[in-house]
């Protein structure tokens, strides 16, 4: 049995194979006498404590009722052991991920063959590591308080080793069932990944990209516009891409990929030419040709020549090896593509520049053309040079082919190319120097890279993937209203114009929306990050709508932009103070993280959690608070519209119809309050007893996404309601860019948090099959099981009132099965 460990950081715990003494039974004449040493288990890992530490339980409840004292502070803080369970557990972290082979579970438990601690006892547990790497920890529990117990460096703490999974596969599924015990709900919850739907989904989870055989083919494509320009096509020709390449296998792999998500139905090839001499490329599938040359060509112009002429078919398209293509593209262009003019490009291209993307761009770029063989001789092919050569070869086509150059104007959605600029890692031609040179520069550029020993060198089999999912990101960017393109209305709203109000509602129904419970009725939580001039105007109609005795609170959350400052002048001029208090944090935090530090200092009997770039009605508070006031009510929000477009329909919610949990806006026209699965974050009250009872944001959650879903979802599962009201619209900024910082793999993996926390095993399995492609999945998930999330899921379990199941069928129209 084979069990491998993944270190997380250079602290963790030693260990070492379990001993054959037992040393507590050595000064014991007449035990020693009667017992075969060599029969003591020494099956196993033991792992050791890294530091010694002392701790005494005061008999209490509570996770600071257990003290921890060590000799030395630890050189990496005191991560190793800890109290955060309370009811007398110590919890012991190694800092591994642990993963066995596809039979085996893995048995955490106390260590064997060691002297017993007097008033301390270790629990054990069984944790499924078959299918993906999993952080583990050992709680020891308090017997007796005002104990101190002791370990001692390098002192065992825990034993691990593999279980085969037959010996327990009719407890294990008893004990899935049990969902009413909190103690059992962890190991419980560890036999989803048994389940088949999950098992397809994570089989190459824990395989490098070493591992993959050169003739895998790539995953199914993925869903944008796939198959809608497809359906357009009958007895579609055959098409030929080419595809140069020097020296950066990483982007080439990202490029076949996207070859390879191709849903064009006629036949087709993508040619790849390398000519860099240190690296010979291997790729086995049948619509993928590698031609390696140990010669560099003499210009740029000529190789692509080169590998026009090794074209098997008359329709080509440029394939850069540095930019990503949709999985549309071939079958968009061949759909709009006329064979009489010869050529063809879209007018519009997407800009990935370090991680960003932002658009609609001109496409200046000769990576998004096609043309068919007769143009491209009679032109000549490319003139034999390495800078401008697309350039000249397009301007020879615009000279003498007018009509073909002209550009198709492209959609947002049908947008099928993405300029890649900085962030690749790699070199750019357009960066190189403009000196007629470019080609030595390269070969240059790339011996250098070579000699650092950051360029492979040799064979070299080609694994096609993505390092992010690029159609996610554009869907995203998209949904967002992020895209950039004229409009002939003002991107902000004038002050002229204002949002249609409610009807207010009679002077003494308003007096008895508010109990007096709190010191102040209403409390606005605006999380601010890099707002402009939008955060004034957000405050100030605020201002001018709430009800007196109400606050103000912004959590300036690290901006650069100084949007916060007017705040800081009128502190100065003694301008407001009473109701707008300003909190500033000087390096940002995740947004959940800066509505809670909002929050404790909320004095609100309702709380708002609001973005810090919206527009407001007058009257808004008033239906609001009313429909809160319902029994068993926990969340109310408006109608959602878009600042600068009043002529859009407000949308009212959100659903999930999918499983990668990606939340759609609801825009069913509707009069009257009615409850929602989610609102989205833009607006959301609360009540401020039901937010000391069901818990604010999750802080877990990454700076942005998922906590605003998780929250709703929690609420429906404790017992309350989520409500929209149709009758209040404030409208957003959908900004263009987003100002968090979310790296790839983020967002899939507050996705998966939330699906551990609060969905049954069926449900969580279509999940992980939705989001097994995104970029970074392993790491993702490593993340979440490294968590509490399994605490967390227990903790809900023993208190929720609902599951996801009378909530998905609750909501079955806007949710997925």
């Amino acid at each position: 049995m084979k069990l491998k460990a993944y270190l997380l950081h250079n602290h963790a715990a030693p260990f070492q194979r379990s001993p054959n003494e037992r040393d507590w039974i050595q000064f014991d004449q007449e035990v020693d006498a009667n017992l075969a040493l060599e029969s003591a288990n020494s099956k196993g890992w033991v792992l050791q404590c890294p530091y010694a530490f002392e701790a005494t339980w005061n008999g209490g409840a509570k996770a600071e009722d257990i003290e921890i004292r060590w000799d030395e502070a630890p050189v990496a803080g005191h991560g190793f052991v800890q109290s955060h369970l309370g009811d007398g557990l110590l919890t012991l972290h190694p800092g591994y991920q642990f993963k066995t082979e596809e039979d085996q579970l893995l048995w955490v438990r106390g260590p064997l063959n060691c002297r017993p601690k007097d008033g301390l006892t270790p629990l054990e547990q069984i944790v499924d590591t078959s299918l993906f790497p999993s952080t583990v920890t050992i709680n020891w529990k308090f017997t007796h308080p005002n104990q101190t117990i002791r370990f001692e460096a390098g002192e065992p703490f825990c034993t691990i080793f593999p279980y085969p999974k037959n010996y327990i596969e009719n407890f294990v599924e008893e004990m899935v069932g049990v969902e009413d015990d909190p103690e059992a709900f962890e190991q419980a919850f560890q036999q989803l990944v048994q389940d088949p739907a999950v098992q397809n989904a994570l089989q190459n989870l824990s395989t490098g990209s070493e591992a993959v055989s050169s003739k895998q083919v790539a995953p199914a494509p993925l869903n944008t516009m796939l198959g809608y320009w497809a359906d357009q096509l009958f007895d579609a020709p055959p098409v030929s891409c080419i595809c140069p390449t020097y020296g950066r296998v990483d982007l080439l792999e990202e490029a076949i990929y996207a070859f390879l998500q191709q849903d064009y139905p006629g036949p087709k090839e993508l040619i790849i030419l390398n000519d860099y001499d240190g690296q010979t490329l291997e790729f086995d599938h049948p619509e993928v040709r590698i031609i390696n040359r140990a010669r560099r060509f003499q210009s740029i112009g000529e190789k692509y020549n080169v590998a026009m002429a090794l074209c098997s078919y008359d329709i080509i398209f440029v394939w850069h090896d540095d930019d990503i293509y949709m999985p549309h593209r071939l079958s968009f262009s061949v759909a709009n593509f006329d064979q009489d003019k010869g050529f063809f490009k879209a007018d519009r291209a997407w800009i990935w520049n370090n991680g960003q993307l932002k658009g609609m761009e001109h496409n200046l770029f000769h990576g998004g053309s096609c043309w068919h063989r007769d143009l491209f001789t009679d032109l000549d092919g490319y003139p034999h040079t390495s800078n401008a050569y697309d350039f000249v070869f397009e301007q020879r086509c615009k000279e003498n082919y007018p009509e073909a150059i002209q550009l198709y104007e492209i959609q947002p959605e049908h947008i099928y190319y993405i300029y890649r600029w900085a962030g690749t890692g790699s070199y750019h031609l357009s960066a190189i120097n403009q000196n007629g040179q470019s080609n030595l520069d390269i070969t240059g550029y790339i011996q250098t890279q070579a000699t650092q020993g950051q360029i492979k060198q040799g064979q070299i089999k080609l694994h096609p993937k993505w390092n992010m999912n690029y159609v996610r990101l554009v869907q995203d960017f998209l949904e967002n209203g992020q895209v950039d393109q004229t409009d002939d209305e003002a991107l902000f709203l004038p002050a002229s114009q204002v949002i249609a109000p409610p009807q207010p509602a009679a002077e003494k129904a308003a007096q008895t929306l508010f109990k007096g419970t709190y010191p102040a009725k209403i409390s606005v939580i605006l999380a601010a990050s890099n707002e402009s001039a939008l955060l004034q105007r957000t405050v100030d109609q605020f201002e001018a709508t709430l009800p007196a005795n109400s606050e103000i609170i912004v959590v300036d959350n690290g901006s650069t932009d100084g949007c916060a400052d007017f705040l800081v002048e009128r502190e100065r001029d003694n301008v407001h103070v009473n109701n707008v208090h300003l909190i500033r944090v000087p390096l940002p935090m995740g947004a959940s993280e800066a509505r809670n530090r909002g929050l404790t200092q909320a004095q609100g009997e309702v709380i708002i959690f609001a973005d810090a770039h919206i527009d407001l009605p007058q009257n808004w508070w008033q239906s609001i608070v009313a429909r809160l006031n319902r029994p068993n009510v926990g969340i109310v929000g408006p109608g959602i519209g878009v600042m600068g477009k009043p002529k859009l329909p407000a949308a009212l919610g959100q659903g999930i119809p999918k499983p990668d949990l990606r939340p759609e806006w609801l825009f069913e026209p509707s009069e009257a309050p009615h409850p929602v699965l989610t609102l989205g974050g833009v607006f959301m009250a609360l009540h401020h007893d039901t937010l000391k009872q069901a818990g604010a944001f999750d802080t877990a959650m990454p700076e942005w996404g998922s906590a605003d879903l998780e929250l709703c979802l929690r609420y429906w599962l404790l017992g309350y309601e989520v409500w929209v009201v149709p009758d209040v619209t404030v409208w957003r900024n959908f900004r263009k860019t987003n100002s968090g910082r979310v790296e790839a793999g983020d967002i899939t993996s507050g996705l998966l948090r939330l699906a551990m926390l609060h969905f049954n095993q069926k449900r969580m399995a279509k999940v992980m099959a939705a989001l097994k492609n995104e970029a970074k999945f392993d790491k993702a998930i490593a993340h979440v099981v490294d968590s509490d999330v399994w605490q967390q899921r227990a903790a809900f379990a023993a208190s929720r009132v609902r599951d996801d199941e009378w909530l998905f069928n609750q909501f079955e129209d806007s949710c997925f099965g």
